[in-house]
């Protein structure tokens, strides 16, 4: 029960600072460059760069913070069992999401690129090159997650082969 509740504690707080991670890699370069309203990938129009600020700190923030608590306690209690501490699910999701979000905001960054060579106005290019900023810094972040739980998950389907 114990280690159920701290697998869904870390899961849902990884998740949340993920998920904040990278709309604060959107919003940062934005607010930096004097960017106060941008539509967000043209899903929504009219989107305040402060207001995703302001979510995207406090949730950062309480989610790192549930994750790092809870995925100490889940690798210190986990450890004496002949478990991994997380499911096999639960490090393949991270990882095949690192992988997802690392493609698609590659992706995302090379047409940003094409988009460059047509910019017909300064604050258009401002968009651009904040674009540009925001996706690497998000490719950083996808590659660490990707990283992180791809070596933990290779490392215990190594382990539990072993046992067999």
């Amino acid at each position: 029960m114990w280690l159920h509740l701290l697998r869904t504690v870390s899961f849902l707080g990884l998740m949340a600072t993920y998920l904040s991670a990278l709309f604060l890699c959107w919003s940062v370069p934005r607010l930096v460059m004097g960017i106060g309203e941008d539509d967000f990938w043209g899903v929504f129009q009219g989107v305040k760069i402060r207001q995703v600020m302001l979510l995207g700190m406090p949730t950062l923030l309480v989610g790192g913070i549930a994750w790092a608590v809870a995925w100490w306690f889940l690798l210190r209690d986990s450890a004496e069992e002949k478990t991994a501490p997380a499911p096999q699910a639960y490090l393949a999701f991270f990882t095949i999401l690192g992988v997802v979000f690392t493609a698609m905001i590659a992706w995302r960054e090379m047409l940003i690129c094409g988009e460059l060579s047509t910019v017909k106005s300064r604050k258009e290019g401002d968009e651009i090159i904040a674009g540009l900023i925001g996706g690497a810094f998000a490719i950083v972040i996808s590659l660490c997650l990707l990283g992180y739980h791809g070596k933990l998950w290779r490392s215990y389907r190594r382990y539990f082969r072993q046992l067999e």
